[in-house]
């Protein structure tokens, strides 16, 4: 089964992944790659003039060459070279193009896909596995953000859900190993990866879990920092992110002015990028949570801790809105890797009969925001208009035949709701009367 869910997200994601958009963070994420793939060095002076666009792209001075060259994560940048090289040999040249980068992205996504698949698996029945496989794939934006370019996010879920898999089976070097990917795509998933070592270490009674967890996933902070000083000159697992910011920002202001508070309202509840407004679903299915919370291991739920930990930090270090170019939002989508596990497990047994009928046409419409999002690239507000406007909310706007298909998707997820509601609870055989 596991080959065919890696199979079907590949077959989902890739033809969906944008090759052409150009927003500012995944252009200058490709064009690192393409630099390096090109040249071996990721000085952006070694292109042609009019190979790229500057207006387009992040650029810092290293602090040891004196060199422009592209401000990201090392994670974005590292992930696309080796299909950028691909692309160089098959093609035979060096012109820069969003392709490789793009499919990248929606290969590490189908590649998490698999590793939440494999966590369920180890705690649930086959079927529970796959619909919430499948509703974490398709009925948020993990289709259309994390499969659709390549934003630090498929290196960030990837390294979650990895966690994840490998927790379920206490392989915890490999938990470590995942860890390290995570921090390579945003240094501060190290929130998650603390979280979840010294808490299983804490509740097993056992030093050795924490030591094997950390020891991975340092080096992945020791590989951060090499790269850092590689491109930018300081000794740091920043990369492209300087410290002194994060720094000023902690204080209490992210980035464009927004006070913390707003920021982290903003987070949750923003009409353009607000988890809650976008996945619905996550409050529709608390109550069943806290009620089959003694089902849930122990790993899944301190994933959640961990997840929440690092949301709260994301608020502070940047606005909540992550920018504009996207459907959805992006900065919660690693609190919902983390919590996806915890509400798969919980939920199958506990959820209630109001909830239950609900949980199909909610989840439908999500399905219908997310297929109109991944399948098109015209419905992106601007950050500007977080607290006012919603990209979907957009579509309806310009194209009412949009509301034909939530719609559909609403009543047809209803009824799937319904059989599926019936078979789990089949209604209680009636008695024959007693012959007289």
């Amino acid at each position: 089964m596991a080959p065919l869910v890696l199979a079907l997200a590949l077959l989902i994601y890739l033809p969906t992944a944008d090759t052409a958009k150009k927003n500012k963070d995944t252009y200058s994420a490709a064009l690192g790659a393409h630099v390096i793939a090109s040249t071996g060095d990721p000085w952006l002076d070694a292109l042609a003039p009019g190979d790229y666009e500057p207006g387009r792209t992040w650029i810092q001075i290293s602090q040891g060459s004196g060199r422009p060259t592209v401000s990201r994560a090392p994670g974005p940048i590292a992930a696309g070279i080796p299909a950028e090289v691909a692309r160089q040999a098959v093609s035979g040249g060096n012109d820069f193009s969003l392709a490789p980068q793009a499919l990248t992205a929606a290969i590490l996504t189908s590649f998490a896909i698999l590793c939440l698949f494999l966590a369920l698996s180890s705690h649930t029945s086959r079927l529970p596995a796959l619909a919430a496989t499948a509703s974490f794939a398709l009925t948020t934006p993990v289709w259309s953000v994390s499969a659709d370019a390549l934003w630090t996010h498929p290196i960030t879920i990837l390294g979650i859900l990895g966690m994840a898999a490998f927790a379920a089976r206490e392989r915890w070097w490999l938990v470590g190993v995942f860890g390290g990917v995570a921090v390579l795509g945003r240094l501060h998933t190290a929130l998650i990866v603390a979280a979840l070592g010294c808490g299983m270490a804490l509740v097993q009674r056992s030093p050795r879990v924490a030591f094997q967890v950390a020891l991975p996933s340092l080096a992945g902070v020791g590989l951060a920092s090499l790269w850092t000083h590689w491109v930018y000159g300081r000794w740091s697992p920043t990369g492209g992110y300087r410290a002194e910011t994060a720094q000023r920002v902690t204080t209490g202001f992210g980035d464009g002015g927004s006070d913390a508070l707003t920021n982290q309202l903003g987070m949750w509840f923003s009409p353009g990028y607000g988890i809650l407004v976008w996945t619905p679903v996550l409050v529709l299915l608390l109550p069943a949570v806290i009620r089959g919370w003694h089902r849930v291991p122990t790993w899944a739920r301190i994933l959640p801790i961990g997840g929440l930990l690092y949301t709260l930090a994301q608020a502070q270090l940047n606005t909540f809105t992550g920018g504009d170019g996207f459907f959805g939002y992006r900065h919660g989508l690693e609190f919902l890797a983390t919590v996806t596990p915890c509400v798969a497990i919980a939920v199958p047994e506990h959820l209630g009969r109001f909830s239950s009928r609900l949980l199909g046409p909610i989840l439908g419409i999500q399905l219908a925001a997310f297929t109109i999002g991944s399948t098109s690239e015209a419905w992106y507000i601007l950050f500007t208009d977080a607290w006012t406007d919603n990209s979907l909310a957009l579509a309806l706007r310009y194209e009412p035949l949009y509301g034909v298909l939530v719609a559909m998707f609403a009543v047809v997820g209803y009824f799937v709701g319904e059989v599926v509601r019936q078979r789990s609870h089949p209604p209680a055989p009636v008695e024959a009367a007693p012959a007289i």
